[in-house]
């Protein structure tokens, strides 16, 4: 008979706090801890492109027409017959 109606909203209570507490203290430690940046590779800092580029196919037609594939018939519902 520990956990009554009360007993256990104060219980979940103190759970709820502590996962608070605990969630916040991770968002500041995040908030506030220091890293240092990221050092680019040299080959990129030369050309100062950061990202490399996508290898696309020299042929490719952007406005290619799509052509529908044959897929599977739909079955056809059968009626509930009126009795």
């Amino acid at each position: 008979v520990f956990f009554t109606n009360p007993v256990i909203c104060y219980f979940l209570d103190g759970i709820l706090i502590i996962y608070c507490i605990i969630a916040t203290a991770f968002f500041f430690r995040e908030k506030f801890s220091y890293v240092p940046p990221v050092a680019v590779a040299e080959s990129q800092a030369e050309n100062g492109a950061i990202y490399q580029e996508l290898e696309r196919p020299m042929d490719a037609d952007p406005y290619q027409v799509l052509e529908p594939s044959k897929g599977k018939k739909k079955p056809v519902k059968k009626r509930k017959s009126e009795v």
